[in-house]
C-alpha cells in the first residue's frame, strides 16, 4: 500500500479532528516548483489523496516556498504545509499558516494559528 493509501487508510478509521502536518516531499502545481522538476504524477496523486479524504489545504502566508537549495541553480519548493479535515475548519474557521524565517535548515519552520472567530 503506498502512502497516500496509508495516510487515507487511516484517517477513514476514525472520526476525529484530523491535522495532517509537516514535509510532504510533493507539490499540488507547476508554480510550487522552480528549478526543479515537476512530476505531474505525483502531483496528482498528491491531489487525489486531499480530495478523496476531503482535505483543506490552508492558506500559507510568509513565504511563498518552504524548503530552499542554494546549490544547484536555487532550487525552491513548497513541500510543507498542513492539510485539516472539515471538523477543523468547524472549530477553527479563522485558522492560518505562515511560513516562517529558515535558520538552521533547508525548510521553513511553518506554523499554525487557530482560532475560533470567524474569518473575516
Amino acid at each position: 500500500m503506498r502512502t497516500w493509501e496509508k495516510l487515507a487508510h487511516i484517517k477513514s478509521s476514525r472520526v476525529a479532528i484530523w491535522i495532517f502536518a509537516g514535509d510532504f516531499n510533493a507539490v499540488r502545481r507547476r508554480y510550487e516548483r522552480v528549478n526543479s522538476r515537476f512530476c505531474r504524477i505525483s502531483a496528482d496523486d498528491f491531489n487525489d489523496f486531499i480530495f478523496s479524504c476531503a482535505l483543506h489545504d490552508l492558506r500559507m502566508g510568509g513565504y511563498k516556498f518552504t524548503y530552499f537549495r542554494p546549490e544547484d541553480g536555487g532550487k525552491l519548493s513548497k513541500l510543507d504545509r498542513f492539510l485539516v479535515c472539515d471538523n477543523f475548519m468547524e472549530c477553527f474557521p479563522g485558522s492560518s499558516v505562515t511560513a516562517l524565517a529558515r535558520e538552521f535548515s533547508d525548510h521553513c519552520p511553518i506554523m499554525l494559528k487557530t482560532s475560533c472567530e470567524e474569518a473575516i
